[in-house]
């Protein structure tokens, strides 16, 4: 393993620590929407019934104490809500939009990062061929052998290198992206939820 590190070079230490940051950023992510999801679910019951059977007040407040993407956006337009009773469907997707840019934080710097490892790994393929041709200069036909196997040697380490870190970051990026659009699409789906329920109980009234 150090072996392949030091055949690698310096490029292949930096795909490494540019592949600890983009999977540290990943892990996060999936613990943030796992969260979020996990919080939704256990307090749905309890917001939805007090919308139902306490005051608009009392309902914000839940909604900022269980804190999640669903009950912040119900929150986000119970403040609305209490100006203007005409609230918009385009209005709705930027509260839905803003109170979701937490969870969207970040994401691109993933996408980035994976591009960057493959970019890393092509750079470390051109160095290692430089190295390579730079041994066909030498005089001593033991010194060139040496040369050109380290310089093919950083060439394969480093593409390998930034392709199997690049492939899975891209993968999870895919994979958080999806998520987010379906915690997005609960929050949409909690939103419309709590807008009948105010609408049905005006009606009563």
């Amino acid at each position: 393993m150090i072996r392949t590190f030091q055949d690698g070079g310096p490029i292949l230490f930096v795909i490494f620590a540019v592949s600890g940051a983009s999977w540290f950023l990943i892990a996060w992510k999936f613990v943030a929407l796992a969260v979020d999801k996990g919080v939704e679910r256990r307090a749905s019951g309890v917001v939805f019934a007090s919308l139902i059977d306490e005051s608009v007040e009392t309902t914000r407040s839940l909604c900022l104490r269980h804190r999640c993407l669903s009950f912040c956006a119900i929150a986000a337009y119970l403040d609305v809500r209490s100006t203007s009773r005409d609230v918009d469907r385009s209005l709705k997707e930027q509260l839905v939009e803003r109170e979701s840019a937490g969870l969207r934080c970040h994401i691109d710097l993933i996408a980035a990062s994976a591009g960057m490892m493959m970019l890393l790994g092509l750079l470390g393929t051109v160095v290692g061929i430089m190295i390579t041709f730079r041994g066909l200069t030498l005089s001593s036909s033991a010194a060139m052998e040496c040369m050109m196997a380290n310089g093919i040697s950083q060439a394969l380490i480093t593409t390998e290198a930034g392709l199997i870190a690049a492939i899975p970051a891209l993968a999870a990026h895919s994979l958080l992206v999806a998520r987010i659009r379906r915690r997005v699409a609960s929050a949409e789906r909690a939103l419309a939820r709590a807008e009948a329920i105010l609408a049905k109980e005006e009606q009563v009234v």
